[in-house]
């Protein structure tokens, strides 16, 4: 039996919290996910629960993605950590995977979200010497793969397109 990956989403807009739903599934990820949306309710579950991976928006009006990130280094706990956002430019993506994140994605390139997330799990897993790397990926989900694979299609056009 596949495992369900943990997730959990720290995002203050309930569509934008949609939306990572959505792309998880569509990629094929099985998961169940806890959302918070501030400092208190990130310790919180922090505390109570055992997140595979951490997804989180990156400004917020009462907490910050960068704020988050440093909270998950000084509880010593190693926690794949996507910062997610429309706005990040490339020095704050440079500056939160400094403070700790895994990786950064902007909103409109949300299609790679089930390749960052696999790849941030495995490298975790790799850092700390784990044995086999559990798959999260419904196999069984033709629609989810589907959608990872046009995903995967127009990322490589786009980096053609764009000579990266």
């Amino acid at each position: 039996m596949k495992k369900e990956l943990d997730i959990l989403i720290i995002e203050d807009v309930s569509r934008d919290a949609d939306l990572i739903e959505s792309e998880l599934g569509d990629a094929g990820l099985r998961h169940r996910s806890r959302r918070v949306v501030d400092q208190k309710t990130f310790l919180d579950a922090l505390r109570t629960a055992r997140p595979d991976i951490i997804l989180s928006d990156y400004s917020m009006p009462e907490f910050s993605g960068l704020r988050a990130v440093e909270l998950l280094q000084s509880s010593g706990r190693e926690i794949p950590f996507i910062l997610i956002s429309g706005t990040v430019g490339e020095d704050v993506a440079v500056e939160a995977m400094r403070r700790g994140a895994t990786d950064y994605l902007l909103k409109d390139r949300i299609v790679r979200l089930g390749s960052a997330v696999e790849r941030a799990l495995r490298e975790t897993a790799g850092a700390h010497g784990g044995g086999e790397f559990p798959t999260f990926l419904d196999h069984a989900d033709e629609r989810g793969i589907g959608a990872f694979r046009r995903g995967l299609a127009v990322e490589n056009r786009l980096r053609l397109f764009v000579g990266k």
